[in-house]
C-alpha cells in the first residue's frame, strides 16, 4: 500500500480503494521486503489540483524516487479541485475507483465505508511502523469503525499568508508596511485604496480591495479572526472545547 501523507491543519482522509490491485498493494508495495525482482505493482492515485495543475507528467523526480524505492509504478491522475467531487462520483459509479484517493467529504467517505468500498488497513499497519506512527490511536479512530481502519489521516500545518500586490502599492504611492505596521487598520486602508483608487490604472471601477477563499470572505481570512482572538474553529478554555461561533465578545 502506498499513500501520500501530507502536513495540514485539518484531518482529511487518504483512502485506499479495495480493488484487486489494492488488496495486493497493502502486502507487497511497502518496499520493506527488499525484493526488487518482483514485477512492479501499478498504483493509481487520484488527487485534486489547483491553479497550475499537478506535476506535468509522471516522470517527476518524486514519482521516480517512489517508484524506485518501493518497486511500484505510480500513476497520478490530477483533477481540478472544482470538479473533483463530481469526477470522483462518476468514477465510483463506474466501479473503477483508483487504488488511492484523497477525500475531504466525511459523509461520502462514511457512505462508502458502509458499502464496503475500501480495504481494511488495520491488519497491515503493524507491518508498517512508519505509517502507523503518523497519527495517534485516537486520530486513527476518527471516522473509522471500531477495530477497522479505512482512512489514513493526513495533516497540513501551513501558515496562512496574506499576499499584497506590490505593483498596486507602488501605483498608489503606498509604502510596503513592515510586520509591525501591518495592523487591521493598515489592512483596511490598503483594501479601501485598492477598491477606490484605480490601482491597475485602466480608468475603470473594476478592482477589489481583497479576495479570499471560502463561502464567506471573512471565513477565508483566518488572520482577521486571530486578530480579534477568535478561535480557528475551536479553542480550549477551562478544560472545555469552545466553538468560535459562541465567542460573542470576540465577535
Amino acid at each position: 500500500m502506498l499513500s501520500m501523507i501530507m502536513i495540514v491543519s485539518v484531518v482529511l482522509l487518504s483512502i485506499v480503494g479495495c480493488t484487486s490491485t489494492g488488496q495486493q498493494d497493502a502486502g507487497t508495495a511497502s518496499g520493506e521486503n527488499g525484493d526488487k525482482e518482483k514485477e512492479k505493482i501499478k498504483i493509481d492515485m487520484m488527487i485534486a489540483s489547483w491553479k497550475g495543475g499537478g506535476w506535468p507528467d509522471n516522470n517527476h523526480p518524486i514519482i521516480k524516487h517512489i517508484n524506485e524505492q518501493f518497486n511500484v509504478d505510480l500513476q497520478i491522475q490530477w483533477v481540478p479541485n472544482a470538479n473533483f467531487a463530481e469526477k470522483l462520483n462518476v468514477i465510483a459509479a463506474s466501479g473503477k475507483l483508483p487504488d488511492v484517493i484523497r477525500m475531504d467529504s466525511p459523509s461520502l467517505y462514511l457512505k462508502w465505508v458502509e458499502q464496503g468500498v475500501f480495504l481494511d488497513l488495520k491488519p497491515h499497519l503493524a507491518e508498517h511502523s512508519n505509517l502507523q506512527s503518523i497519527a495517534k490511536p485516537e486520530e486513527w479512530a476518527l471516522l473509522n469503525p471500531k477495530d477497522q481502519i479505512f482512512g489514513i489521516p493526513i495533516y497540513a500545518t501551513a501558515q496562512n499568508t496574506i499576499y499584497v500586490r506590490e505593483d498596486w502599492l507602488a501605483k498608489l504611492d503606498i509604502p510596503i508596511p513592515t510586520a509591525e505596521e501591518f495592523t487591521i487598520d493598515k489592512f483596511y486602508e490598503i483594501a479601501k485604496a485598492f477598491t477606490t483608487q484605480d490601482p491597475d490604472g485602466n480608468g475603470k471601477n473594476d478592482t477589489f480591495g481583497f479576495s479570499a477563499l471560502g463561502n464567506s470572505s471573512l471565513l477565508g481570512i483566518p488572520e482577521l479572526f486571530a486578530a480579534f482572538g477568535l478561535a480557528n474553529g475551536w479553542k480550549e478554555e477551562g478544560g472545555q472545547l469552545i466553538p468560535m461561533q459562541v465567542q460573542s465578545d470576540e465577535w
